[in-house]
């Protein structure tokens, strides 16, 4: 009963936010609300975490070491243009350390947490290669989506008129690595929030999309 309390209040408090967030700016009625980004994430990783049951070492380590693994090649890509291509952030995510913004090290958490709850649940085979493969491509698909909207709301630019090939196909390379260490280290998560949160990350900027 507890659980499905907590499971609810996540709901309504996720789907408040984003759909504040969907209609704010994509109907452009408080600009302002893109500066809340940093707030947004910080508070979608804390929804998620909070349904997230065995708090163990492992689990610290899969959080760690996500997150340097998601901000140190953010911060190779910013400054070296490798692996992703040449490329820079705007303010919108916050602040910067080298260039890069910490809440983009936690956008890997949180995006791979939830790839790596989706792939558990909809995958039977144990093999965490072909997990961490089919999580990889639920963080592509996301990718595919939001380029077009964090680019046109500032969140980052590209050197390029378009979007080099090799993003997407270093994003999938380095969302698969953090998929094996989800499966290595967390493996069997029940979090109905997680799935949630993903489901209303491809909405938010789907419909955002649409607006462009």
């Amino acid at each position: 009963m507890i659980a499905e309390n907590k499971l609810s209040i996540s709901i309504i408090i996720l789907t408040v936010f984003y759909s504040v967030g969907i209609v704010g700016i994509g109907w452009r009625l408080e600009p302002d609300l893109l500066s809340l980004t940093p707030l947004n994430l910080l508070l979608s990783l804390s929804v998620m975490l909070w349904n997230h049951e065995n708090w163990d070492r492992s689990f610290f380590l899969f959080l760690i070491g996500s997150f340097l693994i998601g901000f140190g090649v953010e911060v190779l890509g910013v400054n070296t243009g490798f692996p992703f291509g040449e490329y820079s952030y705007g303010s919108v995510l916050g602040f910067k350390l080298w260039e890069t913004p910490l809440m983009i090290g936690i956008n890997w958490v949180m995006l791979s947490y939830c790839g790596g709850v989706i792939a558990n649940y909809l995958i039977s085979h144990q093999n965490i290669y072909i997990k961490s493969g089919f999580g990889a491509l639920l963080l592509l698909l996301l990718d595919f989506i939001m380029e077009p909207v964090a680019i046109h709301y500032g969140f980052w630019t590209w050197e390029k008129p378009h979007v080099p090939i090799e993003n997407y196909l270093s994003w999938f390379v380095i969302a698969f690595l953090i998929q094996i260490l989800f499966f290595s280290f967390v493996n069997k998560v029940n979090n109905k929030a997680a799935i949630f949160l993903f489901i209303l990350q491809i909405a938010f900027f789907g419909l955002l999309s649409v607006k462009l």
